[in-house]
């Protein structure tokens, strides 16, 4: 129930932080919060970034070198969101590769997934 708690708590206060700041969360934004210390506050904005597909490929080099972080749930949340990003997520071919060999069966399989993602057109619609 911790890590519950704590993404529960991280999800609400990147939200606050953004509405105190009378701004909607960017691409930009997100990707910074991809690269910040607080593992909960990455995964609630690599998860945004999911929900923009192929629109967060600006997030691709942030989301590559999440896939080197030291918490798993970093890295399957970032092999999963390549994978929605698609076609523009060319450039993390070679991070996925190496998390192939990731010591988290998770991170494997969506590092796999996310392969087989790049170089076809996504199968879910995605908002303009």
């Amino acid at each position: 129930m911790r890590g519950l708690t704590s993404f529960v708590w991280a999800a609400s206060l990147l939200w606050c932080t953004w509405l105190v700041a009378g701004e909607e969360p960017t691409v930009e934004s997100l990707s910074a919060a991809v690269g910040g210390p607080d593992q909960a506050a990455a995964v609630v904005a690599i998860d945004a970034l999911d929900k923009l597909g192929p629109h967060a490929k600006a997030a691709v080099p942030a989301l590559v070198q999440a896939l080197g972080h030291a918490d798993e749930a970093v890295r399957w949340h970032a092999a999963r969101t390549l994978s929605a990003i698609g076609l523009d997520a060319q450039d993390a071919v070679p991070g996925l590769i190496k998390a192939l060999d990731d010591s988290a069966a998770k991170v494997q399989a969506y590092a796999a997934f996310a392969l087989g993602s790049i170089g076809k057109r996504p199968s879910r619609p995605w908002r303009n």
